[in-house]
């Protein structure tokens, strides 16, 4: 079974498949010396690709987290805004109340004056 252990990766590209076929052979001695160095060097392009495929899968993966972690936080903000806002309202009643107490105040004193 030439293609054995590669059987457990979950994802190779066909260049890449196409490279462990290769180094497969080259290791039952089909293939020169020469061709053996080459593919070798493919071997590790390859494999490089690959690790970057990943890490770009993974940067993806972490750059969508942090989007949702950045709208979790301004849903937060929102959040908080509205209490303040809802705050600031109850604040404005009282004045408002104050104000129409003194006013009241105001015209009971110039009546009996």
């Amino acid at each position: 079974m030439p293609f054995g252990k590669f059987i457990q990766c979950t994802y190779i590209s066909s260049s890449t498949y196409d490279i462990y076929v290769q180094q497969n052979q080259m290791n039952q001695g089909d293939v020169s010396d020469s061709d053996n160095q080459v593919l070798k060097e493919r071997l590790k392009v390859a494999e490089k690709m690959l690790r970057l495929r990943e890490d770009q899968v993974i940067a993806r993966e972490e750059g969508l987290t942090t989007i949702e972690e950045g709208l979790r936080l301004r849903k937060e903000d929102l959040k908080f805004r509205e209490e303040d806002l809802n705050i600031r309202e109850e604040e404005l009643k009282v004045r408002e109340d104050r104000l129409l107490m003194r006013e009241q105040e105001l015209e009971e004193r110039s009546r009996s004056v």
